[in-house]
């Protein structure tokens, strides 16, 4: 939740599908990086696929997901864009350009483990607080990595 309210698509969250987003007007791969980029303050981000297609739907995977989750979800849900914190290169990216040169449609955005978690983890502090008024709740960024 805390990267969709910071990326500002918390009201396309259904939580019948917890991991699809759909957007309601769709935006190009490369605007969605950018967007990731500012707002989740990331200062490189890595593609597989064309920045210019148009994209609606995004399957969520922050953090790590093992490619044996995520793959499947390129032949059963289809996702225009799969917006991932950590992937097996040789596995996942290898899958996904495999099916965009067999003319399939998901493009693969990879923000970094640790950053793609960050938004949550600020946002868990928030969330908890209230919960427990006595314990002072803290957040404290951990992005570990200097980008070049």
């Amino acid at each position: 939740m805390g990267n969709l309210m910071k990326l500002g698509w918390e009201k396309y969250y259904n939580p019948l599908t917890p991991r699809l987003l759909t957007l309601p007007q769709p935006m190009t791969i490369k605007l969605i990086a950018e967007l990731a980029k500012k707002r989740l303050g990331i200062s490189t981000v890595r593609i597989v696929g064309d920045l210019k297609p148009p994209c609606t739907t995004i399957y969520l995977a922050f953090g790590y997901m093992d490619p044996k989750a995520q793959i499947p979800v390129i032949q059963q849900m289809q996702p225009d864009l799969i917006l991932s914190g950590e992937t097996r290169e040789w596995e996942t990216v290898e899958r996904v350009r495999d099916g965009l040169a067999m003319g399939q449609k998901t493009s693969l955005l990879v923000l970094s483990h640790a950053v793609s978690e960050e938004a949550g983890m600020e946002y868990a502090a928030h969330w908890l607080q209230p919960m427990i008024p006595d314990v002072e709740i803290t957040y404290i960024a951990s992005n570990p990595f200097t980008f070049l």
